[in-house]
């Protein structure tokens, strides 16, 4: 058993008798307290992030044909690009993959969006995407790259090595050197 001795703003001299074991139980319980708040607000989800490419559809650019996931061809390296057409980081972004297409000769893009389809070929066709034949446009209607990788900025770029394992994310415009880097390999 202890005791504190402190004055307040009055200058009256306080005495709080305690006991050690009490204390040292609010303490620990302060401490996993704390811990749990923490976890919430750093928004830690171990485990969440899909290893591999999530199964999920797009209505292309020509809109009438779906394109499947399933059908991503293996043994070249795969980007997803989340995107949103009104996003200027988005258009930087595909604009520098566009410069320099030839560094990405074995890599198929497809770029992802949940926008409707008028905005989304603004894009397409501004940027002229119908001339790569290694990039596919399309709505995620379902959204499930946005639910499944918690995206909370465009653009969410994801590297897949060509074997559908997840590499790299790029949330936000990506560095075009980190994003060749990681891309090539």
């Amino acid at each position: 058993m202890g005791a504190w001795i402190f004055r307040n703003r009055l200058g009256m001299v306080l005495c709080c008798n305690y006991s050690f074991s009490i204390i040292t139980s609010m303490i620990k319980g302060s401490l996993v307290l704390a811990m749990l708040i923490l976890l919430l607000i750093s928004g830690c989800q171990v485990g969440e992030t899909p290893q591999t490419i999530p199964e999920f559809s797009m209505r292309l650019a020509d809109s009438t044909k779906v394109f499947y996931s399933n059908d991503i061809p293996m043994g070249k390296t795969i980007v997803l690009i989340q995107f949103d057409p009104a996003c200027r980081d988005c258009q930087i972004e595909t604009e520098e993959i566009l410069a320099n297409i030839s560094s990405f000769k074995n890599t198929n893009f497809y770029l992802i969006t949940r926008h409707p389809y008028d905005e989304m070929m603004v894009f397409h066709d501004h940027l002229k995407l119908n001339t790569y034949s290694n990039i596919k446009i399309g709505i995620d209607t379902a959204s499930v790259i946005p639910k499944q990788f918690k995206i909370r900025s465009t653009p969410l770029t994801l590297i897949f090595d060509e074997n559908k394992i997840l590499r790299a994310i790029f949330s936000g415009k990506a560095d075009l050197k980190d994003l060749t880097k990681s891309i090539n390999g």
